[in-house]
């Protein structure tokens, strides 16, 4: 059984714009199997949690609508691999941001949103390893991980820039829509250097963890639909496409078996869709 409280006091004031004051306690769970299962000590990992104050002014009149809040975060008790495919609890986390967005409606049926968020996350193992490190000339085994004293790291999930705009249009029956998302490159561990193995095989040694980061990430969608309605129900026809420009977003980086070349696993090509939604 989970404590989740959340307090929140806001200030309205003469003027169009109010003042908020939050502080909140989460519990959470990690989403990948890999990342729970299995555990170092053969137990369920336990929820991570993380308490979070957050500051944010918002003003709003009759066309457009605008806000800006700040927050940080403290986080404990974070999955963390304690060996290699191994995990366990007991990692620490922090960050702080700003997320300002901006809204406005025309009253010929525009709508424009745009939204952009400015962080930092730093994450801290109690045990810190790097695989596919040499253990000299043992020729049973010829990589083990390498244990480093315990340093702060951006997770993958620490993102500097995000920027998104979405542009939509109602005329009627028809909704026209379209959104353009541009985000800074997730953090990565690179192989710093090259040695053979006692076979003459050549093995990658890696890095400091997350001490690269991958490009910049950029899409844009595009969306029109046609809503229905009937006594009984509502229902609409849509068409998408997603990355119309094709952009190559890189997932991960890969190399060749010699290491002389790094491979980019790229993300969502250019994916047009139909689709049918009914409401009852």
């Amino acid at each position: 059984t989970f404590s989740d409280p959340q307090f929140a006091a806001t200030w309205k004031f003469e003027s169009p714009w109010r003042l908020r004051l939050a502080w909140s306690q989460t519990h959470t769970w990690r989403d990948k199997f890999m990342q729970i299962s299995p555990s170092s000590n053969g137990q369920p990992v336990r929820a991570e949690a993380a308490q979070t104050p957050t500051l944010g002014v918002k003003g709003q009149w009759e066309s457009w609508r605008l806000g800006i809040t700040a927050w940080r975060k403290r986080q404990s008790n974070l999955v963390y691999e304690a060996q290699p495919a191994l995990f366990a609890n007991g990692a620490i986390g922090k960050g702080h941001g700003i997320d300002g967005w901006f809204q406005w409606r025309s009253k010929k049926g525009w709508t424009h949103h745009l939204q952009y968020s400015l962080s930092r996350s730093l994450q801290r193992n109690p045990v810190m390893f790097r695989r596919n490190v040499l253990a000299g000339a043992v020729p049973a085994a010829p990589r083990q991980p390498q244990y480093d004293n315990p340093y702060w790291f951006h997770p993958v999930q620490d993102v500097r820039h995000q920027l998104s705009w979405s542009l939509a249009l109602a005329k009627g029956p028809w909704q026209f829509g379209s959104q353009v998302q541009l985000q800074s490159g997730r953090p990565w561990t690179p192989v710093t250097s090259v040695m053979p193995d006692h076979r003459g095989r050549p093995v990658g040694i890696e890095g400091r963890r997350n001490s690269a980061r991958l490009p910049s990430y950029f899409r844009v969608d595009a969306r029109v639909a046609r809503r229905f309605r009937s006594e009984r129900m509502r229902w609409s026809l849509y068409a998408e496409i997603l990355n119309l420009t094709r952009a190559r977003n890189v997932y991960q980086y890969r190399y060749d078996p010699l290491y002389d070349d790094r491979l980019g696993i790229m993300m969502l090509p250019t994916l047009p869709t139909l689709g049918f939604e009914a409401h009852f």
